[in-house]
């Protein structure tokens, strides 16, 4: 039978007790976890995680990982004064036994989410050292960074109704030095998933105007690129930008691309302008796509 509050277990592994699997989902006190720390089974909860951990069979890395980060979670919700160290006591064990970036990754989330941005930030750094050449730990370190100036900005701005745009384009200065040192140390190979990425948390949780420049930065080397041309397109279409959707699709469609990729971004257009434009706007599209048929018959 599974491991029990109560003590007792069998000869085999069996899947993680509830209560570690309840914390391994969420950091914050939830109605279960909360009854378990008022029933005074905290410690019973660490005794089940360390008897699995020492039950488990080697090849079964992704149980004994669940059983590491239930811990954490654990220890960080519960433990205590002195919770920050305590995690890191626990993640210090446990790196030497699981995937290690992957374990910094949960680690930062649990962190992350329940509001210790200040030791997050420093194990953000540990990280982008150790991972130097890992997009994922770069974007991570970014995002993070970006959203620390989100609500830097936030606090300056109340008790206004909300952030202005010209407060959040002032801030970012940290994301963007992180940005810089990601370039410097990632593989080129990986600087336009590295770019993509952070334009489009720009967009997302910082400033819409600083995800345009790096996109534009992008399709400045790399303009026949017609995937970061339908990206920038979905981020514009989501802000709501009409005007600046079709100043897009028209540049796009003015270059010198290849008819398959050419026939892409006319279906996108289309699509676009029978969404959000006119019926004139459709007939304008439909239009320009012919006439573009009619030249490469010609051509």
């Amino acid at each position: 039978m599974p491991y029990s509050i109560m003590g007792g277990h069998s000869n085999r592994y069996y899947p993680m007790d509830a209560r570690l699997r309840n914390l391994c989902t969420d950091t914050r006190a939830n109605p279960a976890s909360g009854a378990y720390a008022i029933a005074g089974e905290i410690d019973a909860a660490r005794r089940i995680g360390e008897r699995a951990l020492s039950t488990i069979d080697m090849t079964q890395e992704a149980e004994k990982f669940n059983v590491w980060v239930a811990l954490l979670n654990l220890e960080n919700a519960y433990g205590g004064a002195n919770a920050e160290e305590v995690v890191m006591g626990v993640f210090k064990r446990a790196v030497q036994y699981v995937e290690p970036k992957k374990l910094y990754l949960a680690l930062l989330g649990i962190l992350e989410r329940s509001g210790r941005h200040e030791l997050a930030g420093d194990v953000w750094k540990t990280a982008t050292k150790k991972f130097n050449t890992s997009c994922k730990v770069w974007m991570g370190a970014f995002e993070s960074a970006l959203q620390a100036s989100s609500r830097t900005a936030d606090n300056d701005d109340q008790p206004a109704a909300g952030p202005s745009s010209s407060s959040k384009a002032a801030d970012g200065a940290a994301a963007r030095a992180v940005l810089e040192r990601a370039l410097k140390s990632l593989p080129k190979h990986k600087h336009i998933k590295a770019l993509t990425r952070a334009a489009l948390a720009e967009f997302r949780m910082g400033c819409a105007e600083r995800g345009r420049s790096i996109f534009e930065s992008m399709l400045a080397n790399y303009p026949k690129r017609i995937d970061i041309w339908n990206v920038y397109v979905d981020q514009e279409i989501k802000l709501g930008d009409t005007a600046h959707v079709r100043s897009l699709l028209a540049r796009a469609t003015s270059l010198a691309l290849p008819p398959k990729k050419m026939k892409v971004l006319f279906r996108r257009w289309l699509e676009f302008e029978q969404t959000h434009g006119s019926a004139a706007d459709v007939a304008s599209v439909k239009q320009k796509a012919v006439a573009y048929m009619e030249q490469q018959a010609t051509a």
